[in-house]
């Protein structure tokens, strides 16, 4: 259900925050689906860590190009799929990243709000036929049958070992 939406397949996923424990837990989801993601970090240990959880690749935002080496990996497509915590007035620039009919979910505000003007990164790459969606757990309450299974499913990856996110103390 993740990687999948209006029919399209969703390969390439950028992963903002990615050493954390939400964001480890995402790299390890997108690895069991045979999805190849790409770490978003603060540091050459973090993008190390991400490569552990199952990233086909990190870049450092603070020191990398992260326009230049999405381009590179991903063959010039640009990602997908872009999991955000994130948001701030920075998120416009993720849509930047985003390949033909690629999605940005922000699921946070790490940095805070998202610039209400969310459509004006969008425009900048008309042809792109970009989407953005907001998440919550809140979207269940009201599936609660949905919510069981997605939890029951979340539960049997973790049993299995397929998913494991670090507990740091």
């Amino acid at each position: 259900m993740l990687f999948r939406s209006q029919g399209f397949l969703y390969d390439w996923v950028l992963v903002p925050a990615a050493a954390g424990g939400v964001g480890s837990a995402l790299l390890q989801l997108c690895r069991a689906a045979g999805k190849r993601a790409i770490g978003l970090v603060s540091s050459k240990e973090k993008a190390a860590f991400c490569i552990e959880q199952g990233a086909v690749g990190a870049i450092n935002y603070r020191t990398g190009d992260i326009a230049a080496e999405i381009h590179t990996m991903t063959g010039g497509q640009g990602v997908d799929l872009i999991l955000d915590p994130v948001g701030g007035p920075n998120m416009g620039k993720l849509f930047d990243y985003l390949g033909p009919f690629g999605m940005l979910i922000l699921y946070g505000g790490i940095e805070g709000p998202a610039d209400p003007n969310v459509l004006e990164p969008m425009r900048r790459k008309p042809a792109r036929n970009l989407a953005f969606r907001t998440f919550t757990m809140h979207v269940f309450d009201d599936w609660p049958e949905r919510r069981a299974s997605a939890t029951r499913e979340l539960l049997r990856l973790f049993a299995e070992g397929v998913i494991s996110p670090p507990i740091h103390d």
